[in-house]
């Protein structure tokens, strides 16, 4: 495993979509992997009124 997400749409704001942890392995930094990430978790049906995300 070279990356991981975990994310989640707050119940109470479902139009945010929160980041609590996002890693990616130190030799595969800097080649869009996070960013990869992210937008997969945006591209999912369940996502689809995510108008903003916040990260901790």
């Amino acid at each position: 495993m070279v990356g991981w997400l975990s994310a989640y749409r707050r119940p109470s704001d479902p139009s945010t979509l929160f980041v609590w942890q996002i890693a990616v392995h130190p030799e595969v930094r800097n080649r869009g992997l996070g960013k990869g990430l992210i937008m997969s978790a945006l591209n999912r049906p369940s996502s689809e009124s995510v108008t903003q995300i916040k990260a901790r």
